[in-house]
Order: structure tokens, then sequence, then C-alpha cells
């Protein structure tokens, strides 16, 4: 009998997760669950171990839910997280009272309390400035290891981040020791840039490149007094 009405209990369960015919988490009889349906693969109910009493989702991003210990994406934990105070963030990133993720990883380096993550371009979608917090800036979850952070002046053109302190520039996550830094521009496809030293591709040096006479001629193009250009590298002297 015992058995039998654990059967007939389980299939309640079922039947209660199954009538939602919907992805997304499920609080029901002091239990979650997270339902994936997908083509191919079909309907799958997992048991989570998390708190029904404090579970909560969040209101713009469903696939994130929380308890009083930790956060879940799609249903798995994200491992180290603090659930009572884990909150989504711009471009990937989220935080709660220990740490900082990109993508629910860990940025071991960043500090919770002072970080700020970049608003996203209007035109591309991806972040309009880089993330940063009192010690440094990141793109993609990667600290630039920036020289000096006071000196610090950073551009967004056509969806390309890049930066220059007294000592380096930096496209996205490439880093190039410069020493002018005053005469450092980017040119207009956000592409190339260059200083009184050198031209610059996708934060590379552009070997040989004239920097006084280089200009860009369309998109991944320029040229200067020695040839023409494509990519950062010269086609045509």
């Amino acid at each position: 009998m015992k058995k039998l009405l654990s059967i007939l209990f389980l299939l309640i369960i079922i039947c209660y997760l199954v009538s939602k015919c919907k992805p997304g988490y499920v609080v029901f009889m002091g239990q979650v669950y997270y339902n994936h349906i997908s083509e191919g693969v079909g309907y799958n109910c997992v048991y989570m171990d998390a708190d029904a009493k404090t579970f909560r989702v969040d209101d713009e991003r469903p696939e994130y839910g929380m308890d009083r210990s930790i956060a879940f994406h799609f249903g798995k934990p994200i491992y180290g997280s603090n659930g009572m105070t884990f909150e989504l963030l711009h471009c990937g990133y989220q935080k709660d009272k220990n740490h900082v993720y990109f993508n629910n990883r860990i940025i071991a380096s960043a500090d919770p309390n002072s970080f700020k993550s970049p608003p996203e371009d209007s035109h591309g979608g991806g972040p309009a400035r880089f993330a940063e917090d009192k010690n440094d800036f990141y793109y993609g979850g990667i600290p630039l290891g920036v020289d000096d952070k006071k000196m610090f002046k950073q551009w967004c053109v056509n969806g390309n981040l890049w930066g220059v302190d007294s000592h380096f520039c930096y496209f996205q996550k490439e880093k190039c020791e410069i020493i002018d830094y005053d005469s450092f521009e980017v040119l207009g496809s956000g592409l190339y840039a260059k200083n009184k030293e050198h031209v610059f591709y996708l934060g590379h040096i552009v070997d040989g490149a004239d920097p006084e006479t280089f200009k860009e001629t369309k998109i991944f193009c320029g040229e200067d007094k020695k040839g023409k250009y494509d990519m950062g590298k010269l086609v045509i002297k």
C-alpha cells in the first residue's frame, strides 16, 4: 500500500510539472524543480537541492534563481555564489557580497564592493565601456592589468573598445606597450589607432607603418607614404 501511495504521489508531481509545459523553475510542495524542454530531447524535470521557502526567480532573467544559500543558472548551481546577495549586471557580469562573476564564473581578482559593469553599446549590444573596480579594468571578465588607472582613457568606436594609460594601449583584452600617451587616437572604423610612435591594428603594432601619414581608406584598410594595408598588413608598396 505504501509503495502504491508513493507511486501515486510521484505521478501527481509529474502531472503537475508537465502541466506547466514550459521551461523554468517550479516550486511545488516544498521542493524546487527545473523544467528542461528542448527539441530532440523533450521534457526533463530535474529536482534541485534548493530552499523552497527563500527561492526566487529573477524577473528579467528567469533562467536565474536564488535561495538563501546559492544562485542557479538554468537549474545548475553557480559554485561559490551567495544567493541572498547575488545580482545580475550588464554584459555577462554578476556579483554578490563575496565575488564578481563573468558568465557565472568567479573573477578572482575583482572587488565586488567597487565593481561596476559596463553599459551596453546601443548599436552592437556589446559593452560600451570596460568594466572596472577600484584596482583595474576588465574585458569579458579578463583583467587588463592596467598600469596607471588614474591616467586611463577609453573609447568605444563601432563596438570596438580601446583604452590607453601612460605606458600601454589596450584593445579589448590585448595590451601593447607605448611611450607617447598624449598623441594616442582611435581612427574612424575603430579597428586602427595610432600615436606618434606606431600604427595599431586590433591592439597590435602594424610593422613599418608611418603614423604621421597613415589614414584609413575603408574598413580593414589604410595607407601611408610607404604603401597600402589590409587588416594590419602591408599589401602594396
